[in-house]
Order: structure tokens, then C-alpha cells, then sequence
């Protein structure tokens, strides 16, 4: 039977082709699968999950990104056989949201 990663690099291949490269596991959340990988020569991760409209809502946060907080920005949005996947620029860094203070959220 074939494994989550295994199913996500049959999946990145088949819809990019050699444009994509180097598929890499992260941390796996609530509610989603994430991958990191080189697309055209730059970093993006790749995230699996049941809902569209998670990644819609990642999607629209991206708007509020800011220094002390960046969002990665959703690039595409799409469908699996089974599932929904979004793409997005990686952003550098560890910052979470209860380790800012007030100033640094306005």
C-alpha cells in the first residue's frame, strides 16, 4: 500500500513534471499534510487536505503579511483525486503567532 509521501511525490511529479524537485516531509497538522519542494528552482511547500476552504482561508490571510509576522502567499489551489492541495511560498524563519506582542500585531 502506498504511504502519504509516496502518494504526494506521485502527485507532484505527475502535475509538475521536472519543474519540480527534492519533495521533503514537514510537520503534519490538524487538518493538513505538509511538503516541502523546489519548484522551478524556488522554495514552496505543497500542503494535502480534506477541505478547499481551509486553503482559501490561508489564501486571504496571506493579504496581511507583514515583517514581524510573514504569511506565506497561496500560488495555486487545486484538487486531487482524493483530496485538495495548495501551494505556497516557504518563508524563512519560526516565528509563531504567541510569541509576538501587541505592537508587533498591529
Amino acid at each position: 500500500m502506498e504511504d502519504l509521501k509516496q502518494k504526494a511525490d506521485r502527485f507532484v511529479k505527475k502535475h509538475y513534471g521536472d519543474r519540480a524537485q527534492n519533495l521533503v516531509s514537514l510537520a503534519s497538522g490538524d487538518w493538513s499534510r505538509a511538503y516541502a519542494f523546489l519548484l522551478d528552482g524556488r522554495d514552496r511547500i505543497i500542503r494535502f487536505g480534506a477541505y478547499r476552504s481551509d486553503f482559501e482561508k490561508d489564501q486571504a490571510m496571506g493579504h496581511f503579511t507583514m515583517a514581524s509576522l510573514p504569511i506565506p502567499k497561496v500560488i495555486e489551489i487545486g484538487e486531487t483525486d482524493s483530496e485538495f492541495f495548495a501551494v505556497s511560498e516557504r518563508v524563512p524563519g519560526d516565528t509563531h503567532l504567541d510569541q509576538l506582542n501587541e505592537s508587533e500585531m498591529l
